[in-house]
């Protein structure tokens, strides 16, 4: 993975005459924010910008205007940097800078009470790409959150976070919900960024409740058909906790529904194998009754059980 890889950008002029509000032809409206922004732009990277524009009526077609309602205004903020920079925060530390190349809103996303530590592999920062990082705009001091020694990369050093970043509290959620709205809007390559990003925050933000309402967005807010975000849950699951839903009857088709007792049963879930009783052939139906030897016998394995699986198939 390469959060670092040229993305979709606007040439320098188009992202400066966006920033100064010069010849927009098209307004969005989100709850509290108002984009405008210019069709070529945000109609050739969203297939639903350009069929709300080539198929509008009334007075929406007429003032060139595309209303948003049921959308996050904070969301929509995001989608709109996306189709000028072809990225969005939070993002890595050396990403955060390019953000004053556009006119932003001011974010109302909530920031972290202190920012995890990173660390650097051959003396380069980049080497910790966690996407959890915006601007800090409103220069905040945020301390450092040192990590337990047992989770330390062996080549951990401490870095220190850049003044014009702040760690954001839900960057899981974040990016799965830029995923679910790159499948609502059909943005292009928008998914596979939210993906990438979300993969990036794991090591450090899996363990959290970030993570289990993350889990939620990406197994309740996309199709079945959709498996992007839903494959990387079930690794990171596998990875993170050792636990692979796949071979668990009933786990996966429950996730969106999961919530933070369940993901406390599931990570308390390892498979149990309980050594096998011996076999008095007297009384063993399956041994043969003219011999003392008795039939090879297997470890009886036993998922645990809990509120959360209720209904669902368990082995006999």
């Amino acid at each position: 993975m390469n959060l670092f890889r040229q993305q979709r950008t606007c040439p320098p002029t188009i992202l400066r005459a966006y920033k100064d509000g010069d010849f927009t032809d098209l307004t969005i409206i989100c709850g509290i924010f108002t984009f405008h922004v210019h069709q070529v732009v945000v109609c050739s990277a969203c297939d639903f910008f350009k069929k709300s524009i080539k198929f509008a009526v009334g007075k929406e077609a007429e003032e060139k205007r595309i209303d948003l309602p049921e959308d996050d205004p904070e969301m929509i903020r995001r989608l709109v940097a996306y189709l000028y920079l072809g990225d969005y925060d939070p993002c890595p530390a050396l990403r955060v800078s390019s953000f004053s190349t556009i006119r932003q809103h001011e974010s109302t996303s909530a920031a972290a009470s202190a920012y995890h530590s990173r660390y650097r592999a051959t003396g380069l920062e980049g080497s910790d790409q966690c996407a959890c990082l915006a601007p800090n705009t409103k220069n905040i001091n945020q301390p450092v959150l040192e990590p337990e020694s047992k989770n330390k990369p062996a080549d951990y050093s401490v870095v220190v976070k850049m003044p014009n970043c702040i760690e954001v509290a839900n960057p899981l959620t974040i990016h799965a919900t830029m995923y679910a709205l790159a499948d609502k809007y059909q943005v292009d390559g928008l998914g596979q960024v939210a993906k990438e990003k979300f993969e990036s925050c794991l090591h450090h933000h899996a363990n959290s409740g970030d993570f289990v309402a993350a889990v939620q967005l990406a197994y309740g807010a996309t199709p079945d058909s959709n498996r992007g975000l839903r494959d990387a849950v079930v690794t990171a699951f596998l990875t993170h906790f050792k636990i692979n839903v796949k071979e668990n009857p009933g786990i996966e088709a429950k996730l969106d529904t999961i919530d933070e007792l369940s993901f406390l049963l599931i990570k308390s879930w390892p498979m149990k194998t309980e050594q096998p009783k011996p076999v008095n052939p007297i009384f063993n139906p399956q041994a043969s009754l003219f011999s003392s030897t008795p039939p090879t016998t297997r470890p009886v394995v036993r998922p645990a059980t809990g509120p959360f699986f209720l209904g669902s198939v368990r082995p006999s």
